[in-house]
C-alpha cells in the first residue's frame, strides 16, 4: 500500500494525495476511495491485514501548512469497503496514525505531542507530555519514542 501526492509545478503545495493497494502476485493496483472532499496519506495496516488506517493530511508534504481540506482519521478495508472516519479534530491533530503491535489502539500525531485513541476513536488522550521537553508554540514538545510492546 502507498499513497501518491499530486502536485502542480507552478503550486507550492500538494493538490491532492490518494490511496493506493498494490498486489504482489502481479503489477496490478487498486485506488481507495477517499473522504469526500478531503484527501487519504499516511496509511497503515492493522496488525492483522483486515483494516487500514490514515489520514487525511500527509504529515510530509504539510509540514508547517494549515490544511484546508483535513477531516481527521479514518479507516478503510483493504477491498475499499467500511470508510469511517474515527475522528474529526484528533485533539487538533490526527497526523501518521499506526497501529499499536496488538491493533488495540491508534498512535497519532496530536497537536504537538503523540496521542492514542481506541480503533473506534474513542478514549483519546495525549501520552507522556510530562516527560517531554516544550520548546514554544511553534515547536511544540521535543523528544524521540518507540512504541515497544510489553508483552
Amino acid at each position: 500500500m502507498y499513497y501518491r501526492v499530486l502536485k502542480t509545478p507552478s503550486e507550492e503545495h500538494p493538490t491532492d494525495t490518494r490511496l493506493f493497494v498494490a498486489s504482489t502476485n502481479d503489477s496490478a493496483t487498486r485506488e481507495l476511495p477517499q473522504p469526500p472532499g478531503a484527501w487519504a496519506a499516511d496509511p497503515d495496516w492493522s496488525p492483522d491485514g483486515s483494516v487500514i488506517v490514515f489520514s487525511t493530511a500527509p504529515n510530509r508534504e504539510t509540514e508547517g501548512w494549515a490544511m484546508p481540506n483535513f477531516d481527521g482519521v479514518y479507516t478503510i478495508r483493504p477491498d475499499g469497503s467500511g470508510l469511517t472516519q474515527v475522528c474529526d479534530t484528533c485533539l487538533q491533530g490526527g497526523w501518521a496514525p499506526s497501529w499499536t503491535p496488538d491493533g488495540e489502539g491508534i498512535l497519532f500525531w496530536g497537536f504537538r505531542s503523540w496521542a492514542l485513541m481506541d480503533p473506534d476513536g474513542q478514549h483519546a488522550a495525549h501520552i507522556n507530555q510530562p516527560k517531554l521537553t516544550w520548546f514554544g508554540n511553534e515547536l511544540g514538545y521535543g523528544y524521540a519514542g518507540f512504541l515497544q510492546p510489553t508483552t
